[in-house]
């Protein structure tokens, strides 16, 4: 009876032991698949902040491009030059907005502009890109240095900002256009390529550096050094 008593009991002191094993086992087991879930959700939350953010920039690029052809339109339309300007975006440190306005008359107010309303000019308002920087190419940066040079008086000082100009017979200046978002501008960039004759191109996407460093190696092909420019004619390069 009594070796029958302490089996039953050596019985129920195994159950109770293994009972509690497989209770604690079963609490690690519970910690780390909560610590590999939140790992997963917060791997998602990255990735799709990513994405939504690629497709701002996208957004963006677009409503630059539609900018770029309205004034290109525009030019043609009236008969007048279309002028973009690049304007420092208040709290938004060296990044920069767009703001449109036409020559006043080609013969009798000739280079003198005035701000133009119409519903395309607000194409960018809403800020989902900002423009990095305006680098003007070729030809156009020649001829944009030696204009403003001819109407300077001594106490004048070359522009730091070039402004993009779009002609009459449906021309413009050449240019690089780089737009980053407001709220992350040291990420992702679209570039937009703008010929003279043909326009701008489709916009292209890298990081901010890998654009920098394409702009830059191609100094030769634009006419001239671009980090070491002494007028100020291209914008954070250096």
């Amino acid at each position: 009876m009594d070796q029958r008593l302490r089996v039953c009991r050596s019985g129920s002191s195994l159950r109770r032991w293994r009972h509690g094993r497989a209770a604690a086992f079963t609490m690690i087991e519970i910690i780390l698949v909560v610590a590999i879930l939140s790992l997963l959700v917060g791997m998602m939350v990255l990735n799709v902040g990513n994405l939504l953010g690629s497709g701002d920039l996208d957004e963006g690029a677009q409503q630059a491009m539609s900018l770029l052809e309205s004034a290109r339109a525009e030019a043609g339309l009236r008969g007048r030059r279309i002028r973009m300007d690049f304007e420092p975006a208040e709290g938004h440190g060296d990044l920069m907005r767009v703001r449109v306005s036409i020559e006043k008359h080609p013969v009798s107010a000739p280079g003198e502009f005035e701000p133009l309303e119409a519903t395309w000019t607000r194409f960018m308002d809403d800020d989902v890109v900002m423009v990095h920087s305006i680098t003007l190419v070729e030809q156009s940066r020649l001829k944009h240095l030696v204009g403003r040079r001819s109407r300077m008086t001594d106490d004048d000082q070359p522009p730091e900002i070039p402004s993009l100009d779009f002609y009459p017979d449906r021309t413009s200046d050449s240019a690089v256009l780089i737009l980053v978002q407001p709220d992350h501008p040291e990420s992702e960039a679209a570039v937009i390529e703008i010929d003279w004759l043909t326009g701008p191109s489709k916009p292209w996407k890298t990081s901010l550096e890998q654009a920098l460093e394409w702009l830059n190696d191609r100094s030769e092909r634009f006419g001239g050094g671009l980090s070491d420019n002494p007028e100020g004619m291209d914008r954070r390069l250096e």
